[in-house]
């Protein structure tokens, strides 16, 4: 029982030695609200990367965190998961590609060394050691879980598969499995798996793009390997989520749920992807997604489905829709007794590209220079001026791809504020077809 005084605190510990990589770096770590009001309770442990985006978006480098320990403060108080610790590992920065890697790779046209095998060895034999010794952990592998996003999901899912003695549960967040020219799988498909993790998530945004090559790969071969769904591995594609700290901050209650709690009774289905499908042009995809009673979400791999008119469009196991026919008709898709209904309009051809164009209006005090909607560099797309405060440009971008961008004056020193001067969230934008839209600038970083 939580006492009525207790709460939960963050601790950091500086200066922490790798000695194998022979570098320095923070450890952040989440006590959990009855730590020191039960002196003889032990906790399970959740070890994450990236552990300056976990806690304050003061140390994030894109300015938003995770909060995770608001997450974890509020699923404790509802009963929904057991009290855990969570010791978030810092990254190196500039190191980081290189250590969250266990095999070379390039990235913006920079090939990189992978030293993600020395970095495996810190976290076990640096780390886990270190933490076990002075805090009050439960320290098997059942009650050990290691979670990370991007090159973190990656790394988390090459350290985790290769010693599920030590981490008997994964989160693999948008993980990059397109490193290394897809190593991971062509790994994964010719060794075998001689001991499987106790749980295993895995989960992608539909609208990251690039970043989603090789995901669903990975998770058929998992199933192949003998993973099963949900006992011990869960996929779930994140309907309209980007790569992002804020579009992992708003589901990584799901991941925690599994692993630290119950998942509780489905309670609706609901049917996402674009209802246009082309016989000509991209692909369309239904993603059944379950809500849980508990706020627990995932994709149904193992949904049935029923098709109206079988003559017009089939269902791939990937979910894919193969159209045949021009005309209209309906999937139903049921598990446990629940159901639910997506339409769908064939035509002959869908544009592989649609263009966007976008309108901005910035403040009166903004100087008179040229403005930029930046994506991955300050200064990705020019926008021209249109008039006193206005600005506007035209993208073409792939059908359903996403991004998320912030507009700047050239530099990260001059990238948009909210009208306090803090942080905002990268803006999202869809490409699901051809419009316009409008944004307005509350204010810029450099000017008060």
């Amino acid at each position: 029982m939580i006492g009525q005084h207790s709460h939960s605190e963050i601790i950091i510990i500086n200066h922490f030695y790798a000695r194998k990589l022979d570098n320095y770096r923070s450890l952040r770590i989440y006590l959990p609200p009855s730590y020191n009001a039960q002196l003889d309770r032990r906790f399970p442990v959740l070890y994450t990367h990236d552990g300056q985006n976990m806690f304050n978006s003061e140390f994030s480098y894109s300015g938003v965190s995770w909060k995770i320990q608001n997450v974890a403060d509020e699923l404790i108080r509802q009963f929904r998961i057991e009290e855990i610790i969570i010791v978030a590992v810092d990254n190196m920065e500039n190191e980081r590609l290189n250590e969250y890697a266990h095999e070379d790779g390039s990235f913006n046209g920079q090939n990189l060394k992978g030293t993600g095998r020395l970095y495996e060895d810190f976290l076990i034999n640096d780390v886990k050691p270190y933490i076990d010794a002075n805090f009050k952990t439960l320290t098997d592998s059942s009650n050990t879980a290691l979670m990370g996003s991007s090159m973190g999901g990656l790394v988390t899912f090459n350290i985790g598969i290769r010693n599920p003695n030590v981490f008997g549960k994964l989160g693999v967040i948008s993980p990059s499995f397109w490193w290394g020219d897809g190593i991971t799988l062509k790994k994964l498909k010719k060794n075998n798996i001689n001991t499987q993790n106790e749980k295993l998530w895995i989960d992608m945004g539909d609208s990251e793009g690039y970043f989603m090559t090789g995901c669903n790969e990975v998770v058929n071969e998992l199933l192949n390997k003998g993973y099963t769904i949900p006992e011990n591995l869960v996929y779930y594609s994140v309907p309209g989520a980007n790569h992002s700290e804020s579009a992992w901050a708003q589901r990584v209650h799901c991941p925690l749920i599994y692993f630290f709690g119950q998942i509780g009774c489905p309670q609706e289905l609901y049917l996402y992807g674009r209802d246009i499908v082309g016989i000509k042009g991209p692909k369309t995809h239904l993603n059944p997604v379950m809500y849980y009673n508990s706020g627990f979400q995932m994709t149904l791999l193992d949904a049935e489905f029923v098709l109206k008119d079988p003559d017009l469009l089939s269902v791939n196991e990937d979910g894919d829709i193969i159209p045949y026919k021009t005309g209209s008709t309906h999937i139903e898709v049921s598990k446990n007794g629940i159901k639910a209904i997506k339409k769908y309009v064939i035509i002959d051809e869908l544009k592989k590209e649609v263009t966007i164009t976008i309108h901005v209006t910035v403040p009166t005090e903004t100087p008179d220079e040229i403005l930029f909607l930046a994506i991955h560099e300050p200064q990705d797309f020019k926008l021209v001026k249109k008039g006193i405060s206005t600005y506007m440009t035209q993208i073409t971008l792939p059908r359903d791809e996403a991004i998320s961008f912030k507009f700047t004056r050239g530099s990260w020193m001059t990238v948009e504020k909210d009208r306090f001067g803090g942080e905002i969230d990268s803006r999202l934008l869809k490409a699901e077809d051809d419009i316009s839209v409008y944004y307005e600038v509350k204010k810029w970083a450099d000017l008060k």
